[in-house]
């Protein structure tokens, strides 16, 4: 059963859509900052920032000489500072930053590799968005894997609560929040808000910021068949709502319509309701971000 869910469909309602959220909301940070205006070629993705290097080869063949390269490596040195500072406005990613501080260093890392490696700014957004979503989602589903028993019940009744407000008010959105969270990377910050609410924006930061703060250093031991069991019993309800429509929460196939969004939105928050009504909704609920790569 679980190959035929499929690790995405498990995950993504939590450590995907928080992944792709924080990514795409601190892309829309960046927009903001004055180096934006600095220069007039601009590529922003989730989590890093393309700005003044990848800039460069672009810009240089018609004002080279007045773009040294200690003033552009300053330029995305101070943008990463802005950005980073902008992180107090958040507290999920504050608490991720108080357990890893290394954080800022794989991001800065990966900025460089970018830089290096892609050829046109297409590919730079396609390969930033990748990069930096992996790594804030990755950071998520980690925590969520090391939650204690009340926070990570906490955090999927949130999330419950929250797929079946966003199905109800936006089911494409609620969808692409899930599944496709690269369609978030043109929100600014206020529209993804709006989108969400901004009551449930809140609740989310903050109860997450909590999980983080709360988890455990290593996994807790737990029965892993009895777990595998509680998932499977769970992932039946998913794919009987699903049927042959699988591919929406696979990544093969989009909705063609609100209809199919819903019905993907809708399968999911079924799927963790599932969970939560079981005698021990931790073990499933764990046992969901380990197998994810928690």
């Amino acid at each position: 059963m679980w190959e035929n869910v499929g690790n995405a469909a498990l995950y993504g309602a939590i450590g995907g859509g928080l992944g792709g959220l924080i990514g795409a909301t601190i892309a829309s940070l960046f927009r903001k900052t004055a180096f934006a205006q600095w220069a007039s070629i601009i590529f922003s993705v989730s989590g890093v920032v393309l700005g003044a290097n990848l800039a460069k080869p672009l810009l240089e063949p018609h004002i080279g000489e007045f773009l040294p390269k200690s003033d552009l490596d300053k330029a995305t040195e101070d943008q990463l500072d802005l950005i980073f500072a902008e992180f107090e406005n958040f507290p999920l990613m504050v608490a991720i930053l108080e357990r890893d501080p290394n954080i800022r260093d794989e991001l800065k890392a990966k900025l460089q590799t970018l830089v290096e490696e892609a050829k046109t700014p297409a590919i730079a957004r396609q390969m930033g968005f990748s990069a930096g979503y992996n790594l804030v989602a990755g950071k998520v589903t980690h925590f969520l894997a090391r939650a204690q028993d009340v926070d990570l019940l906490k955090f999927i009744n949130l999330s419950v609560e929250m797929l079946n407000d966003l199905n109800q008010r936006d089911p494409r959105f609620c969808y692409d929040y899930l599944y496709n969270p690269g369609a978030l990377v043109g929100m600014t910050k206020d529209d993804l808000k709006n989108r969400l609410g901004a009551e449930m924006f809140d609740r989310q930061q903050a109860e997450g910021a909590e999980l983080v703060r709360n988890a455990f250093e290593k996994v807790p031991a737990y029965d892993i068949a009895a777990a595998d069991a509680a998932i499977n019993e769970a992932a039946g309800v998913f794919q009987s709502m699903l049927g042959d429509k699988i591919g929406l929460v696979s990544g093969m196939a989009f909705p063609s319509d609100d209809e199919e969004a819903s019905l993907a939105c809708s399968a999911t928050a079924a799927l963790y309701s599932a969970i939560l009504a079981q005698e021990n909704p931790v073990l499933a609920g764990r046992h969901i971000f380990v197998r994810a790569g928690g």
